[in-house]
């Protein structure tokens, strides 16, 4: 299969991925990208300039990245498991899925992650800058998976209630910074 057929289908695999997390909301992801479309802003995406930004978070880190890194094969279905709630000694991921970012004069993007997970009562749980988002070229018109992610366990004394995980995202060459949230419920261990 030609590079551009396997980036084709590894598009349509992720948008199969992000219409599997989201099928618990009424919201919609656009069934392809076009850079002329506004992304409608909501807490766990956005655009900025050329930058589009969504942010996952899972409960199953370790099959969020066996999905993405599976070969793309006719009839093949992503099975995503994500949930709003999680329960205390569960492990969680947060990924983020991007596109647009702007390349330097090598043809490469300059682009880093700041992550921040905020515990029920406002304060900080989890605190990482400047993780590698992309430093290598992109691939045009497709969401890519950023190269680094935030993965944490929810520990069994950890307090319950709703926890903010916030990812910055800073496009280094357009000189774009653009903040998405996601929340997710902590509830005693079953």
């Amino acid at each position: 299969m030609g590079e551009m057929k396997l980036d084709h289908i590894r598009v349509l695999i992720l948008q199969s991925i992000m219409a599997l997390l989201l099928s618990n909301s009424m919201l919609a992801i656009e069934t392809r990208l076009d850079r002329e479309k506004v992304v409608a802003e909501e807490s766990w995406r956005g655009r900025k300039g050329e930058l589009t930004v969504y942010l996952v978070i899972t409960a199953d880190p370790k099959g969020f990245l066996q999905q993405w890194k599976s070969p793309p094969r006719p009839g093949y279905v992503p099975e995503v498991t994500s949930s709003p709630l999680v329960s205390r000694g569960t492990e969680v991921g947060g990924f983020v899925l991007f596109s647009g970012c702007k390349v330097n004069d090598d043809g490469t993007c300059d682009a880093t992650v700041d992550w921040l997970l905020l515990k029920p009562d406002g304060t900080g749980y989890a605190d990482r800058k400047r993780g590698v988002l992309w430093k290598e070229k992109p691939i045009i018109n497709t969401l890519m998976l950023s190269a680094t992610n935030l993965g944490l366990r929810i520990e069994l004394e950890d307090p319950l209630g709703q926890y903010i995980m916030k990812a910055t995202v800073n496009d280094h060459v357009q000189n774009v910074s653009l903040e998405v949230e996601a929340k997710l419920m902590v509830v005693p261990k079953e």
